[in-house]
């Protein structure tokens, strides 16, 4: 596998014009879409527009099986081993595009995982994963619903285009996985935290929560959240009052609370401290620097 996403990263980064030394040069830049928790960007499979979620949490871009098979890509069998998503899910087949094209970025004889139909919503056509993100920075402007690609080719620390003051940055590390692994304080207890774009929520577990913040099981304040059809508890609500990224705070976090035992049919084996989605991540800015390894954050508003 680790072959395959060399090979992307490479096409990808070539096509960038090198700039000097400190400049930042933005790559390319597409609308998002913000929809049901999840940033979707419309790119070229093959010269037709899909749209993919930004899933950073994830591990391979995937197509959906009927989008596959619209844009005419025979189905085979993955060359690495199968892939569990949330849900339980499980993508076992792949495919190969001839071409892909993210704004004016280019890639060829790029390799999709495939996902069976219903496993994303009604909106989106797959996801755009670390092992293509992660060739470049990438940068999230949610007030403007603006996606971004920046070269890495900059002076360590100047990235923050968009604002002069009222930004933070923290360090991260990328597992085994491509996954943004960081730290962050929530209403005062320091947790790991792996910041993940494609998960429309904020989750932690249920008994984590219960033994770090002394929470009664039994609580009223822990507020029950239902499946769409209102037939099965899925998680909690509890009032958390901050989460602190370096020195930025969002009041008033929405956390999903999750049972270990959820989580594990959900396609977690383990889930880290905290899962930080989109139910926080959209009231930021936040520009991933891959190369440098460090997040660069501030309100989504600032300027």
């Amino acid at each position: 596998m680790k072959s395959i996403f060399a090979a992307v990263f490479v096409l990808l980064f070539s096509t960038a014009a090198f700039a000097a030394p400190c400049t930042l040069q933005k790559l390319t830049s597409l609308d998002m879409q913000l929809k049901d928790g999840h940033a979707l960007v419309p790119v070229l499979v093959n010269g037709e527009t899909v749209n993919l979620i930004v899933d950073t949490g994830g591990t391979f871009s995937m197509l959906s099986e009927s989008v596959a098979h619209k844009l005419g890509l025979p189905l085979q069998q993955q060359l690495w081993s199968e892939f569990v998503m949330f849900g339980g899910v499980r993508s076992t087949k792949m495919v190969m595009a001839s071409r892909l094209t993210i704004g004016s970025l280019n890639a060829y004889r790029y390799y999709f995982a495939v996902l069976p139909d219903g496993a994303l919503n009604k909106e989106a056509d797959g996801l755009l994963a670390p092992n293509i993100l992660a060739a470049n920075d990438i940068d999230f402007d949610f007030a403007n619903k603006k996606f971004s690609i920046f070269s890495q080719q900059h002076c360590y620390g100047g990235v923050v285009y968009w604002t002069q003051s009222g930004f933070t940055s923290i360090p991260f590390h990328i597992d085994d996985s491509h996954h943004i692994e960081t730290r962050l304080s929530l209403d005062g207890s320091d947790m790991d935290a792996t910041v993940d774009t494609g998960s429309p929520y904020t989750t932690m577990s249920l008994e984590t929560a219960e033994r770090v913040f002394h929470i009664d099981p039994k609580s009223p304040d822990l507020k029950p959240v239902k499946s769409d059809d209102g037939k099965e508890i899925f998680g909690y609500t509890y009032p958390f009052k901050t989460l602190t990224l370096g020195g930025l705070t969002v009041n008033n976090p929405r956390v999903l609370l999750v049972s270990d035992a959820n989580s594990t049919l959900l396609g977690r084996n383990a889930m880290p401290n905290i899962l930080l989605g989109f139910s926080v991540l959209s009231k930021l800015h936040l520009y991933i620097a891959y190369g440098e390894k460090n997040l660069y954050i501030s309100g989504a508003d600032a300027h």
